[in-house]
């Protein structure tokens, strides 16, 4: 690869994660928790017959 496009690249890359945490800075919190499944279900949304409507 080219170094010009490498550096590129690497800045690119630098900006974009930068903007990222200024855009969403509760990500940076959550990241050091563990990461929790999709499926499992919040008790808040399940009625008894396990529908959540």
């Amino acid at each position: 690869m080219d170094p010009s496009i490498a550096e590129a690249v690497e800045w690119q890359t630098a900006a974009m994660r930068e903007l990222g945490r200024r855009a969403f800075p509760e990500l940076d919190v959550v990241a050091d928790e563990a990461p929790t499944s999709i499926e499992a279900p919040r008790s808040a949304d399940v009625v008894a017959d396990g529908c959540c409507c």
